[in-house]
């Protein structure tokens, strides 16, 4: 697959020439006037991943080597091609074992504590080091750790340039995917909402339908709530899930079918409503090791369906809310359920309550802002207490 990054074409088209040119000195037997520059290109072929001109390269000294006729001298290539070989495969493994381990540590729970970040600020130190020497595959890994410390430390400037500058060293467009991705969190959460709208798009070049898709699609629709285009937002999510083909579908989007209707009922958003939450909890499985903190959206879907419907339901599930929320809860997402367990213990009464949400804005987590979520609150609320 040829590359479309700058870096990585223009590397792809020196490996192309020195490949024309190694080609005819291999058949006119000149092999010798080009085995400089095969080594340096090989490097190069090596480091962005573009396994047909490695292994061509690396074919070819093999064959030059073979036909040196001195020992000493093919002693000599063999250790200098070796030694491309043994360190590169050294630096991958190292490289591996450690993002696999600092991963794990990291998935075990929604919020690293300040013994995990502290870690992981250690990792990426010594990794970084690394980095002058190793290849696009190498780099991608060791990258993907950085933007994560990043993403803890609300870093989002930081963020857009590594993720920028990941994506020019990138080949193919599964290997910048993971730029993409920071890259649309962090655009949207410093509200440069075209730059995420670019980013989602050119992380669905070739993608077909599936996970990865389907992921992409919920960012996308997550720009345009934050941007509070909520029309928009719900043309995204039809082209997906067209009319008629709601049941049955992913439980992300599931979640997002609860939101527009927290949205219609606000007077946000003009569709028919057809959300029922009865339905809605038999076809959203209970997450029992919930690393992607979807039930914490449920559970603040729970709420604010009933609010203003049915506020004494609310009262009946408060213990149960706050003991799952005290238990399994986790940065801004927990500080919400928060405020709205003192809203309801508060009679309703919004001027009874401190909403102060400080801490790291999790786009997957956050698809609707949480400021701009307690707003709607308060209007549900409102609008309960006019109609009595």
């Amino acid at each position: 697959m040829k590359p479309g990054k700058k870096y990585a074409q223009a590397a792809w088209k020196q490996c192309s020439k020195v490949f024309e040119e190694a080609t005819k000195a291999q058949q006119s037997d000149r092999m010798d006037s080009m085995s400089r520059k095969v080594l340096e290109v090989l490097k190069k072929a090596m480091y962005y991943h573009f396994n047909h001109f490695a292994d061509f390269f690396s074919h070819y000294l093999f064959q030059y080597f073979c036909n040196l006729q001195s020992y000493s001298a093919k002693v000599e290539k063999y250790e200098q091609l070796n030694e491309v070989y043994s360190h590169r495969n050294y630096l991958e493994k190292k490289v591996l074992r450690k993002v696999q381990a600092m991963r794990q540590i990291l998935n075990a729970s929604l919020e690293p504590g300040e013994i995990e970040v502290s870690k992981l600020e250690s990792v990426c130190k010594e990794l970084t080091v690394i980095k002058e020497e190793g290849c696009f595959f190498i780099n991608s890994h060791i990258n993907s750790l950085i933007l994560r410390l990043y993403e803890i430390q609300g870093r989002n400037l930081e963020i857009i340039q590594l993720g920028n500058e990941g994506i020019q060293e990138s080949s193919p467009i599964g290997g910048a995917r993971i730029y993409y991705n920071y890259l649309i969190q962090s655009y949207t959460i410093v509200k440069k909402f075209d730059q995420a709208r670019a980013a989602s798009d050119l992380a669905l070049e070739g993608l077909k339908k599936g996970n990865t898709y389907n992921y992409i699609m919920v960012n996308k629709i997550a720009i345009e709530f934050h941007a509070q285009k909520y029309e928009d937002a719900y043309s995204i999510f039809r082209e997906v899930v067209p009319e008629g083909y709601d049941r049955r579908i992913p439980e992300y989007f599931q979640i997002l079918k609860g939101y527009f209707s927290i949205l219609a009922r606000a007077g946000l958003l003009q569709i028919e409503d057809k959300f029922r939450i009865g339905r809605f909890l038999n076809e959203v499985p209970h997450y029992s090791r919930d690393k992607s903190g979807q039930n914490m959206n449920i559970l603040i879907l729970q709420i604010l369906y009933y609010l203003g419907r049915d506020n004494g339901r609310i009262i009946d599930k408060l213990d149960a809310i706050y003991e799952y929320n005290r238990a399994n809860g986790a940065g801004r997402a927990k500080q919400f359920i928060t405020a709205l367990i003192q809203l309801i213990k508060k009679g309703f009464n919004s001027g009874k309550v401190e909403f102060e949400l400080p801490g790291t804005v999790n786009l997957g987590i956050e698809l609707i802002p949480y400021q701009k979520l307690w707003e709607i609150t308060l209007t549900l609320v409102n609008m309960k207490t006019m109609a009595k």
